[in-house]
């Protein structure tokens, strides 16, 4: 027995609210260093609410194995835990390891949630599970209507530069709609759309008005109202770490300084700059002043923007831009103001790493998963971890989150921030199908950069903003066939969007299985050169291979470098 790898915390990641009739609770311990774990809980004052539940071994990663359990709604809840090797068993509370548990004095060892709030619930929005997102850079979609860039518009297609603008706008967005439907779309994720000088708009000026270069709120309107008619939710970028110098209140600054009204809006370090004192920027752009959202009246500022375009323009959600530097308070603030307003609002944070601080039910509702977009990378991509390490690295970032932020984070294999996954893999089709395959069968929300489909390429940003090809004899049609196949399965069966997930033994291939209700689906993906073979289980009554309609009644063979999606019913009997 490793003593020194059993872990558990109370009120967080490890004992937590699902919903308002159940509750998780999780334990960490080395791997395999337990045979059976049982969670004794009760309530901390009617003990005629009491349980005993056997802790299933939810998942493994190189060093630890993760138990959990569900019980039901207990509003005070205490609780310790009994863990048994096979030759001794000990119990694992508050006060350390006992070799003994007296339960008639439990209220001075065991772990405690004094009170569970259902309105404290990290809920999950209603439609957003059942939600494919397709990530639109506006000046690379689509021009469409009136180019009101055309004056420096670029030949569409080439290839771009840091300054480049090439005249996309909303107006194209609303003419490929149906494009969308007919991939399969069910949302979209615009990138910044506000007035600002540069193409990427990551520098707003104003925060209340359309960029002309896009449209005006009318467009914006039309292309919200058009994508609610045809089943596609829409979610737009939120810039509120920092601003662009030409902001007005940042110019008042520069003119006044001290004695502007907006001087405490920004943050000041002592030293030379544009200013008599140097101000503080996101990352080394001098041109992106970083706002101090933890002044009340910058905080109001930004919560009477979200608010505005969620009632006017009636959209579904904002993404946050940097969330990671955002002030904690206004982000509690910022979620329970919109919410509010409207209870499915979606709110999604940047991080690049372990978003779990940020995500407890009071801040943001999911982070983009970057930390699964790079083990995706290495294990499809570039081949740097086989499928036990693979396997390992996702399970260490399930266990980092709740079950229900699993199931809602935003995960990518690529964005407007990373190089193109095809580049990625050195225009390796195969890997791109399969890391594809991959992000559609798992857990969570995923989300399409614009062009993944038709086998767009590029390196890092300006690389990854290229023109979206529209010439159809130019498209990769092997990836969008297949991509297209993944997003109809997706949307036609509830395991693939709101199932469970549990990795199942597969030798030199991963294998996972998604189920909901009655229906089960086993996802079995060969990343390798040799081919694969998964046994067939006699108690199941049906096994269907989704990709071609046919029944699977012997052992599996999946060749090198490809995947099945299987269809299975248990056998009743």
């Amino acid at each position: 027995m490793q003593p020194e790898a059993i872990y558990h915390q109370p009120m967080s990641n490890y004992c937590y609210a699902y919903d308002e009739t159940t509750i998780h609770i999780r334990i960490r311990t080395a791997k395999k260093d337990f045979a059976v774990v049982t969670v004794l809980y009760k309530d901390k004052f009617d003990w005629n609410i009491h349980g005993t539940v056997n802790m299933k071994l939810d998942m493994s990663d190189s060093l630890f194995d993760y138990y959990i359990a569900e019980i039901p709604m207990v509003k005070r809840l205490t609780y310790y835990f009994r863990l048994e090797n096979g030759r001794t068993a000990v119990y694992f509370t508050q006060s350390g390891i006992l070799k003994e548990a007296d339960d008639n004095q439990s209220y001075i060892f065991c772990f405690q949630y004094p009170y569970i709030y259902l309105k404290d619930i990290h809920g999950i929005p209603e439609w957003v599970r059942d939600t494919v997102f397709y990530e639109i850079f506006p000046d690379r979609f689509c021009i469409a209507g009136r180019n009101a860039a055309a004056g420096k518009s670029e030949k569409w297609g080439t290839e771009p530069g840091n300054d480049s603008f090439y005249g996309g706008n909303l107006e194209g967005i609303i003419s490929k709609i149906d494009y969308l439907k007919n991939l399969g779309i069910t949302g979209i994720y615009i990138t910044p759309i506000f007035s600002s000088s540069s193409n990427h708009k990551y520098d707003t000026i104003d925060y209340y008005n359309i960029d002309p270069d896009f449209g005006d709120m009318d467009t914006l309107k039309r292309l919200v109202k058009q994508c609610h008619n045809n089943g596609i939710r829409v979610i737009l970028d939120g810039v509120f770490n920092h601003c662009s110098y030409k902001m007005r209140q940042f110019q008042d600054v520069l003119e006044k300084g001290e004695e502007s009204e907006y001087y405490s809006w920004f943050i000041y370090s002592k030293g030379s700059g544009f200013l008599k004192e140097s101000y503080e920027s996101y990352s080394i752009f001098h041109d992106m002043p970083k706002l101090d959202t933890s002044k009340i009246e910058v905080q109001e500022y930004f919560l009477s923007i979200a608010n505005y375009w969620i009632i006017k323009a009636n959209i579904d959600g904002w993404r946050l831009d940097v969330g990671d530097e955002l002030n904690t308070e206004f982000i509690k603030r910022f979620r329970c103001r919109l919410k509010s307003v409207n209870s499915e609002v979606y709110i999604v944070g940047e991080t690049w790493y372990n978003g779990y601080p940020w995500l407890m039910g009071n801040h943001f509702d999911a982070v983009m998963n970057y930390q699964l977009t790079g083990v995706i990378g290495d294990y499809f991509a570039k081949g740097t971890m086989d499928s036990d390490q693979f396997k390992n690295k996702v399970s260490s970032i399930r266990a980092q989150y709740t079950k229900q932020v699993n199931q809602m984070n935003f995960n990518i294999i690529d964005s407007h921030d990373t190089e193109r996954f095809l580049t990625k893999c050195n225009g390796n089709i195969k890997k791109l199908i399969l890391a594809l395959t991959f992000l559609l069968t798992y857990d969570g929300v995923p989300c399409i950069f614009y062009g993944t489909e038709i086998g767009m390429s590029g390196g890092n940003d300006p690389g990854c903003r290229k023109c979206f090809e529209w010439n159809t004899e130019k498209w990769n049609m092997k990836i969008y066939t297949c991509l297209k196949q993944l997003i109809q399965l997706r949307n036609k069966y509830k395991s693939l969007r709101k199932g469970g997930f549990s990795w199942i033994e597969g030798k030199k291939m991963i294998v996972y299985e998604r189920n909901y209700e009655e229906e089960s689906i086993i996802v079995i993906i060969n990343n390798s050169t040799d081919s694969g073979k998964v046994k067939y289980k006699k108690n199941v009554a049906e096994v269907i291979d989704l990709m071609t309609n046919e029944k699977i009644t012997s052992d599996i063979t999946v060749t090198q470098m490809s995947y099945k999606i299987l269809l299975s019913r248990r056998n009743e009997k």
